[in-house]
C-alpha cells in the first residue's frame, strides 16, 4: 500500500457521536452524548472506526481523578474496530484492517523505553481516555505503532472485552519470571481473576486460584490445579501445603491489601509477587519478611501493542471462554453507577452506532441540536434564549454592552454553559462571530449589541457573513415595547420617532429581521422560527428584543423543529445524473473545480466523488483545504491568471470540461475580465446547491448538491484518470543566518508550524496569495473572506475561530494596514487567554491597494506592533481590581497575561520566534515580521494589474 494520509474509507463522516465528560456541578463529572467533529490524524497515526469498546472498571475511578492532564478527555481504552484512514508515514496498516486501540496510545519512539518495548514508560507517552481522547467515540486516533491487530477469528466485541485485561495479565505473567510448568497463584475476586486463571493455564503454568468459596465450582470448571479459599483462617499455610512450599509467582489482580500481604508470605523464597491491582491510598507493608525470604515485589500496569497481540493469540489458540454483556454507548452512565455500587461483576462491552445512523443529511453538513444542560423552573424570554443558544451548540457569545441590553445579558449569564466574550466594539464582535460560525462544530454564532449605535456598527460584519453564507444570530436589545408608536424621540436614534431603521436595514443582509412582541407565545414562536431560518437557510438573522420583555415570563422550551431538507424526486434526480453523465462521457480532458459553497457537503462525500471521477482536482482560492492537499488528484489552486500560467494554461484552460462543484465567480475570482465565465459555458458542468446545469444546456432545478453528489458516487459513471504531471507545491527553505527577513522564509515557518486541527486564516491582501503557496496538513482548515473582502476582518475572526476550535491553534496572516483596523481586539484575546499565532506582515502600508492603484493614500503610520501588544497586556495599576465577578484565581490570571510579542527583522530572529511558539503553546503569539515593501508575491502583482484595469 502506498503510504498516504488520503488512504481513507469512503464512509468517514465529518461529525461523530461521542460520550464527552462534562463537569456538571462542583467536582462531579457526567458524560453527555453529543456530536463532535471526527478527529484529524497526523502522519504517524491511524483513524479507527470504533465498533466496540470495553468498559474497564478502572475507568469509573479515572473520571473522578482531578489530576487529568487533558481537560475532560473522552474516556475508554479498550476499543476495537476497523482502520478507516492512515497517515502518510504509515506503511504497516491499511484501510479495513481489524485493530484495537488500547491504553498506551502513543509514545516518542526514540527513547530507551520505546526501544526496549516499554513504551508505556516513555516520558512522552500519552494514554487513551486519560491524556488523549479514548474509545467512547465512533472514531479514535492512535499512533500506528501502538494499535493492536485483532486476529480474524476473534470477534471484535470479544476482543474489546479483554483488550485491556489480556494484555495486563499477560504482561504481569511475563514480569513474574515464572517458567511454563511452574505454579502461578492468581489472587483476587471477580471476572478478571477467572480470566487470569484461564490465560495463565493457556500459557503453560500450573494455576492456583485464591478466591472465595463461592467461586470454587467456577474455578474448578476452568481447570485450575489448586484452589484455596481466600477467607480461610490460615491462607498462608494452606497455600504452602497444597503447592509444596508455595507458588513460584503470585499475581494480585484486585485492589485488596490483605491479599498482597498474604502473597508476600506464601510465595516461595526468591519467588515474585506482581501487583496488578492496588487499593486507593497504596499499600503499607513490613519489608523485613520479603527481604529475608528474598521475595521480588514488582508492579505491572499495561502491555505494549506487541504483548497484547501475543495475548490475543494465546486466547485464540486456547479457545478461551470470555463471557461478556453488550450494551449501547449511551448506557455508560448507568454502568458506572452499578460499578460504584459493586453490583456489576461481568465484563461489559459498549456497541457504538454505525456512521450516518439516523443521519438525514444524505451527504450534507447537518446541525445536530444538543440537549441543553441549562434549565429553569420558570423561564423568561432571556433565559429561553439562553436555552436555545445552548441547543444550537453555542458555547461562546460575543457582546458589547449598552443600556438597552443589560437586563437581557443578566438573563443569559444565568446559563453556566454559555461563556460571555466581551469585545472592544461592535464591528469587531461581528467579525469574531463570523470566525466562530466558520469553525464551530455546529457553524452557528451569536453577537449581542444595543440598539442602533450597536446594531448599525455591526451591520458591516453581518454583510460579510451573508456573503459567505454564515449562520450568525444578531440579538439587538431595543427600547421598551410601549415606546413603539409613541410620537417622541428616544436616545440612540436618528432624532425622529421612527424606530424601525435598523430592522429595515437588516432585511438587506439577513434571511430574517424580526422584533419580538409582548405576547409571550408570539415572542417564543418568532424567536424559534427565526433561529430555524438561520440554520436551515445558512444565513444571518437579526432579532430585536425590547428591553421590557427580557424578563417576561414564558413557557418552557420544547426541542427546535428542524425540517429535513427536501430531496429531489427520483425521476428528477435521474434526469440530472444523466445530464452529468452525458457531459462527462463526451469529455476527453476533464478537470474538477471545487468552490467555497462545497463546504455545505460532508468532506467524505466530496472525496468520494473525486475518487469516482479520477481526474485532476483544483480548488478556488476560498475553497482551499476542502480537498486534502496530499490527495493524489489534487493539483492546486485555480485563480485565473493570478497563479502560475503553466498550471492554469496547460491544465485547466486546455481542459474540455470543467466540473464545477459549489463554485463562485466574482470579479476577484476571475481577475476582472481576464476570465469571462460566460464565454466558458460551453465546457462548464455546474453543480450548485438546488440546481445542476450541463454545458450549453438548460438548468435542472431542485437538486440539493449533497444529494446529487451522493447519487453520482452510486452511479455507473466511468473514471477518467488523466495522465498529467501535477504541479508540485513549491518549497520555502528557511535560512539559518541573520540576513534580512523575507516573505518566503515566513511562509516556510508557517508551513512547518501548522498541525492537523489548526486553522489558517488569510487577511485580504498579499496574505491571500501567500497562503495559497502553503501546503496544509490533512485536517488543517483554511478561511478567507474573498467576496466581501473587508479589511481588518481577520483579526477578530481569528479570535472567534480559536474559541470555536480550541483543540488546534488558529494561525493568522495579516498585513500591517489591516491589523491597524481592528487591533484593539488583541486585548480581548489576551484576556481570554487564547493561544492563536498572529503573523503581522509589516510592509509599511496597504500592499494590495498599491498593487491595484498606486497613490499617497496607501501609506500609513508605522507602529511598533510588539510594543503595542505589550501595552494591551499591561497589568492592573492596583491589586484591588474592584471586580466582584472575578474569582481570586481569575484576578491572579489577569495580573499574569499569557502572551508574548516579538519584532522580527532577520531569519535568525524568525527561527527564535518559531521555536518559542512551539515551546510555549499555551500563549498568544504576536509576531511582527518586518519585510521590505517590494517583497510582494508575483501573484499580487498580476492580481493588482488585472483588477486595477477593471476598476
Amino acid at each position: 500500500m502506498a503510504p498516504t494520509s488520503l488512504s481513507i474509507s469512503d464512509s468517514v463522516p465529518a461529525m461523530q457521536w461521542a460520550l464527552v465528560p462534562k463537569r456538571s456541578s462542583g467536582s462531579s463529572i457526567k458524560p453527555e452524548y453529543i456530536q463532535i467533529p471526527v478527529p484529524a490524524i497526523a502522519a504517524d497515526d491511524v483513524l479507527v472506526q470504533i465498533k466496540f469498546s470495553g468498559v474497564c472498571y478502572q475507568h469509573s475511578e479515572t473520571w473522578k481523578d482531578e489530576a487529568w492532564t487533558k481537560t475532560h478527555p473522552i474516556g475508554g481504552h479498550e476499543g476495537t474496530g476497523l482502520v478507516v484512514a492512515v497517515g502518510e508515514n504509515v506503511d504497516n496498516l491499511a484501510v479495513a484492517d481489524r485493530v484495537g486501540v488500547q491504553w498506551a496510545n502513543q509514545s516518542c519512539g526514540n527513547c530507551d523505553f520505546c526501544h526496549s518495548g516499554c513504551e508505556p514508560l516513555c516520558p512522552d507517552a500519552r494514554f487513551s481516555g486519560y491524556t488523549v481522547d479514548g474509545t467512547f467515540q465512533q472514531y479514535a486516533v492512535c499512533k500506528a505503532t501502538h494499535v493492536v491487530r485483532i486476529p480474524d477469528d476473534v470477534a471484535l466485541d470479544e476482543a474489546a472485552s479483554i483488550l485491556c485485561s489480556s494484555g495486563t495479565v499477560y504482561k504481569a505473567l511475563k514480569e513474574s519470571n515464572a517458567q511454563p510448568g511452574q505454579i502461578v497463584a492468581i489472587a483476587g475476586q471477580g471476572g478478571l481473576t477467572s480470566f487470569a486463571c484461564q490465560l495463565a493455564k493457556a500459557c503453560g503454568f500450573r494455576v492456583l486460584a485464591l478466591a472465595n468459596e463461592a467461586n470454587v465450582t467456577a474455578m474448578k470448571l476452568l481447570g485450575v490445579a489448586f484452589f484455596v479459599d481466600c477467607l480461610s483462617p490460615d491462607v498462608v499455610s494452606e497455600v504452602k501445603s497444597v503447592t509444596g512450599g508455595g507458588p513460584h509467582a503470585t499475581l494480585v489482580v484486585t485492589a485488596e491489601e490483605t491479599l498482597f500481604h498474604q502473597a508476600i508470605q506464601f510465595v516461595r523464597p526468591r519467588g515474585t509477587v506482581v501487583a496488578v491491582g492496588v487499593p486507593a491510598g497504596g499499600i503499607q507493608t513490613d519489608l523485613f519478611v520479603p527481604m529475608m525470604r528474598m521475595v521480588n515485589i514488582k508492579g505491572s500496569c499495561v502491555a505494549n501493542s506487541s504483548e497484547t497481540a501475543e495475548a490475543l493469540g494465546v486466547v485464540t489458540q486456547a479457545k478461551l471462554n470470555i463471557p461478556h454483556r453488550v450494551l449501547e454507548l449511551q448506557d455508560l452512565p448507568g454502568i458506572h453507577e452499578l460499578i460504584d455500587k459493586g453490583e456489576l461483576q461481568e465484563r461489559v462491552v459498549l456497541s457504538l452506532p454505525e456512521p450516518h445512523q439516523d443521519d438525514p443529511s444524505d451527504g450534507a453538513f447537518a446541525l445536530s441540536p444538543r440537549v441543553p444542560e441549562f434549565s429553569q423552573s420558570q423561564y423568561n424570554i432571556g433565559t429561553y434564549l439562553a436555552y436555545r443558544l445552548e441547543e444550537l451548540g453555542i458555547r461562546d457569545y460575543f457582546v458589547v454592552p449598552g443600556d438597552f441590553n443589560l437586563i437581557l445579558l443578566d438573563q443569559i449569564l444565568k446559563s453556566e454553559y454559555l461563556r460571555m466574550v466581551g469585545c472592544c466594539n461592535e464591528l469587531n464582535a461581528g467579525y469574531a462571530a463570523d470566525g466562530y460560525a466558520r469553525s464551530s462544530p455546529t457553524r452557528v454564532a451569536v453577537v449581542m449589541v444595543t440598539f442602533m449605535v450597536g446594531s448599525l456598527s455591526v451591520v458591516n460584519a453581518i454583510a460579510g457573513a451573508y456573503s459567505d453564507r454564515l449562520r450568525v444570530v444578531v440579538v439587538c436589545s431595543c427600547p421598551k415595547s410601549i415606546t413603539f408608536g409613541q410620537n417622541r424621540v428616544i436616545h440612540h436614534t436618528l432624532g425622529v420617532p421612527d424606530r424601525d431603521q435598523s430592522l429595515r436595514m437588516y432585511r438587506e443582509v439577513t434571511t430574517a429581521s424580526v422584533r419580538l412582541s409582548r405576547d409571550q407565545k408570539s415572542a417564543r414562536q418568532t424567536l424559534d422560527q427565526t433561529l430555524v431560518q438561520c440554520v436551515e437557510n445558512s444565513l444571518p438573522v437579526y432579532i430585536e428584543i425590547p428591553a421590557d420583555i427580557s424578563e417576561m415570563p414564558c413557557d418552557s422550551p420544547q426541542p427546535l423543529a428542524f425540517q429535513r431538507p427536501d430531496l429531489a424526486p427520483a425521476n428528477q434526480l435521474q434526469e440530472a445524473i444523466h445530464a452529468v453523465t452525458d457531459a462527462w462521457n463526451s469529455a476527453h480532458r476533464p478537470v474538477v473545480l471545487i468552490g467555497a459553497l462545497a463546504r455545505s457537503v460532508l468532506p467524505e462525500t466530496l472525496v468520494a466523488v473525486l475518487d469516482k471521477l479520477g481526474c485532476a482536482v483544483f480548488c478556488q482560492p476560498d475553497a482551499k483545504s476542502l480537498v486534502p492537499e496530499n490527495y493524489p488528484q489534487f493539483a492546486g489552486t485555480f485563480w485565473s491568471k493570478a497563479l502560475e500560467p503553466a498550471l492554469c494554461g496547460e491544465t485547466v484552460m486546455n481542459s474540455d470540461l470543467w466540473v464545477v462543484i459549489g463554485g463562485r465567480w466574482s470579479d476577484y475570482h476571475t481577475l476582472g475580465d481576464t476570465l469571462d465565465i460566460s464565454k466558458e459555458s460551453y465546457r462548464v458542468l455546474d453543480l450548485q446547491d438546488e440546481y445542476i446545469q450541463a454545458p450549453e444546456s438548460h438548468i435542472i432545478q431542485g437538486i440539493p448538491l449533497a444529494q446529487a453528489l451522493t447519487a453520482l458516487v452510486k452511479s455507473d459513471i466511468k473514471k477518467k484518470p488523466i495522465a498529467m504531471e501535477l504541479t508540485k507545491q513549491e518549497s520555502h527553505p528557511m535560512s539559518m543566518n541573520n540576513t534580512t527577513l523575507t516573505v518566503a522564509s515566513i511562509l516556510s515557518g508557517i508551513e512547518h508550524l501548522l498541525r492537523p486541527q489548526d486553522t489558517l486564516i488569510a487577511e485580504t491582501g498579499d496574505s491571500w496569495f501567500n497562503a495559497q503557496r502553503i501546503r496544509l496538513p490533512h485536517g488543517t482548515d483554511f478561511q478567507m473572506q474573498m467576496i466581501y473582502g473587508s479589511i481588518g476582518w481577520s483579526l477578530p475572526a481569528t479570535m472567534g475561530s480559536q474559541l470555536a476550535r480550541p483543540d488546534g491553534r488558529t494561525v493568522l496572516m495579516i498585513g500591517d494596514g489591516s491589523f491597524q483596523m481592528t487591533a484593539q481586539e488583541v486585548s480581548t484575546m489576551i484576556r481570554m487567554r487564547m493561544n492563536a499565532v498572529v503573523f503581522i506582515f509589516n510592509n509599511l502600508g496597504y500592499g494590495i491597494e498599491t498593487a491595484i492603484h498606486e497613490g499617497p493614500y496607501n501609506y500609513i503610520s508605522n507602529w511598533n506592533y510588539a510594543a503595542f501588544t505589550s501595552s494591551l497586556s499591561g497589568v492592573f495599576h492596583t491589586q484591588d481590581l474592584d471586580n466582584p465577578y472575578l474569582s481570586s484565581a481569575e484576578k491572579q490570571k489577569e495580573m499574569d497575561p499569557s502572551v508574548f510579542a516579538m519584532q522580527i527583522k532577520t531569519h535568525g530572529e524568525l527561527l527564535v520566534a518559531l521555536n518559542r511558539v512551539q515551546r510555549e503553546p499555551e500563549k498568544l503569539a504576536i509576531l511582527e515580521c518586518c519585510i521590505e515593501p517590494k517583497d510582494i508575491s508575483d501573484l499580487l502583482v498580476r492580481f493588482g494589474s488585472a483588477v486595477g484595469k477593471k476598476h
